[in-house]
């Protein structure tokens, strides 16, 4: 069966491209890498992973990688979601900043752009 082992391979070869773009941070190429992963999976289904020629150590190596990648996208989602967070904050401290009153509680002092006095 060289078809099938020719495919696993490439699938091998494409999850660990998959790892190196999610640990490099290219995410616009995953789309790219997305089609081609589905594109050869569905090309496995067809041909029978059940069928004599695949080992059930490939098929768990192929498992373990696609995991891999799962949990590298996962982490990088995260990691977004945290410097979107941090952006807001940084940026909110333009607008205010928090102090305390006398009594001790939490207040917000609004800023305001400087207002530039015109003279005539």
């Amino acid at each position: 069966m060289p078809d099938l082992d020719s495919r696993v391979k490439q699938l091998d070869m494409l999850l660990r491209e998959i790892a190196g773009i999610l640990l490099d941070g290219h995410f616009d190429l995953l789309p790219a890498m997305s089609t081609r992963q589905a594109q050869l999976v569905a090309k496995l289904a067809a041909s029978g992973l059940d069928r004599p020629g695949i080992s059930a150590a490939r098929i768990r190596t192929l498992e373990s990688l696609a995991k891999r990648n799962e949990r590298l996208l996962q982490a990088a989602i995260r990691g977004m979601h945290s410097a979107t967070q941090r952006r807001a904050e940084v940026l909110s401290a333009h607008r205010s900043c928090q102090a305390y009153d006398r009594e001790g509680r939490a207040v917000t002092i609004e800023l305001h752009e400087p207002e530039i006095e015109l003279r005539k």
